[in-house]
């Protein structure tokens, strides 16, 4: 069953806010979607600090008809992997994945300033 998850609040590892853009993530899982919201906070942010994984903590609320609209709260980084080739079609190039993304769901009471944020989504 397709899910819609929306952006409530986005942060990085020092508590500072990460400006995105409201979208609508579309999936089965919110973790998966919490996952797409990271895709997407990487390309839009400027994440080149070296040696350093980029870790973000990652707030959306259920918006799919008819749900109770609850917020679930992740911590979201990647961790290198061996670089896997995956080949497509003949017309599309291969691709080479060599991170995979990883999620755990966090307790919002342990985030600094995340309490707010979460009420107002509600």
């Amino acid at each position: 069953m397709k899910r819609t998850f929306q952006i409530v609040h986005v942060q990085n590892r020092l508590g500072k806010k990460v400006k995105m853009n409201e979208g609508r993530y579309v999936s089965e899982f919110p973790a998966s979607a919490a996952k797409k919201v990271y895709s997407q906070v990487l390309v839009h942010t400027e994440c080149t600090i070296k040696n350093k994984t980029p870790v973000f903590t990652i707030v959306i609320k259920e918006t799919t008809a008819g749900s109770s609209g609850k917020v679930y709260v992740y911590k979201v980084h990647r961790k290198t992997i061996d670089p896997v080739l995956v080949l497509g079609s003949t017309e599309r190039p291969p691709i080479i994945y060599k991170y995979k993304v990883m999620t755990k769901a966090v307790d919002p009471s342990k985030i600094k300033g995340l309490s707010g944020k979460i009420s107002r989504a509600l």
